[in-house]
């Protein structure tokens, strides 16, 4: 009788670990597959032909990444002429530039010669989206920009 009862005993403490362990792995499981859902909502921004329709509805958002897509590029301002809002993918640094200072790529002159890396960038905030796509610039790649007066020869 004595040996039934520690068999029984034996048999719930087995499952009991079992079921823990099984509980742990389906937990970090989960865990980690929402950690995968939230950095893939956090590129939804981030396709080829994103158009401004799409740039108005995105959330607010401040960021430059190295470009997924090389070979192709495409530049979006959602809300009108106006809007301070900017999506662009595969872009040089001077359509970077021109969004954040709204100084055109043609009248851009680099101290140092323009890198040939292309990014995607993103800002869309309702306020002050100029000033933190600037921030971005001077903090996530070191860059800054002078503007000097206009002279006429």
């Amino acid at each position: 009788m004595a040996w039934t009862k520690a068999k029984l005993a034996i048999v719930a403490g087995v499952g009991v670990l079992l079921a823990a362990a099984t509980t742990t792995v389906v937990v970090q499981h989960l865990k980690a597959e929402r950690e995968i859902r939230a950095a893939d909502a956090d590129e939804s921004w981030r396709f080829p032909n994103i158009g401004s329709d799409t740039v108005v509805r995105l959330p607010p958002k401040v960021k430059i990444l190295p470009t997924k897509f090389p070979n192709s590029g495409n530049l979006s301002q959602g809300g009108g002429p106006d809007s301070d809002k900017f999506v662009g993918i595969g872009q040089p640094m001077a359509n970077i530039i021109w969004a954040a200072y709204n100084w055109p790529p043609a009248r851009t002159i680099f101290a140092v010669p323009e890198s040939a890396d292309k990014y995607d960038f993103i800002t869309t905030l309702a306020q002050g989206a100029r000033e933190a796509l600037r921030q971005e610039l001077k903090n996530k790649l070191d860059w800054s920009v002078e503007r000097k007066p206009e002279t006429w020869m």
